[in-house]
């Protein structure tokens, strides 16, 4: 059968751009979760400096930091062990600290062992926090291979029905 005239409401020709357009949206939400998880992190930061000020005995070693590289988003916690500077002061060496493979959050026991009791709460928050904001960043960077696959797709069909429509 040969349809030489398809009505335009039954065209399988796309929108143009209809998956470059989800995947600005892609980009869009993967800045909220990047502004998101470092509110979270801010949170955490300023409870650990808020503690240095207050007269707490210390702060613990335990750090955060959030990164953006590329169409990710990188959340890790480290602890920071201090050595002294020949010419005096002491200088901070960072060590991260690994998350279970496979897993969105890291261990909170893992975490405890660099920090002071008051300070699990906050910790506790902000882990809980940035393991939903990681489980979202992977079904994130599934969307965007899907949708450069449909992409593709969509190109691989624009083309054939220009090809068809010569026939």
């Amino acid at each position: 059968m040969h349809y030489n005239n398809l009505d335009d409401s039954i065209t399988t020709q796309t929108d143009a751009g209809s998956a470059q357009h989800l995947m600005e949206l892609a980009d869009v939400h993967l800045q909220k979760l990047y502004e998101t998880a470092r509110y979270h992190a801010d949170i955490f930061w300023d409870n650990h400096m808020g503690a240095n000020k207050s007269g707490r005995d210390r702060a613990g070693s335990l750090g955060c930091r959030v990164r953006q590289k590329q169409n990710s988003i990188y959340i890790e916690w480290y602890h920071n062990i201090w050595h002294r500077k020949r010419q005096g002061g002491f200088t901070p060496i960072s060590k991260y600290i690994r998350k279970p493979a496979r897993s969105h959050g890291y261990n909170l026991e893992s975490l405890f062992k660099y920090a002071d009791p008051w300070e699990y709460p906050v910790i506790e928050q902000t882990e809980a926090a940035f393991a939903q904001i990681r489980r979202q960043n992977k079904n994130l960077a599934k969307i965007r291979r899907y949708l450069r696959d449909m992409h593709a797709a969509e190109e691989m069909l624009a083309e054939l029905e220009r090809t068809a429509a010569q026939v």
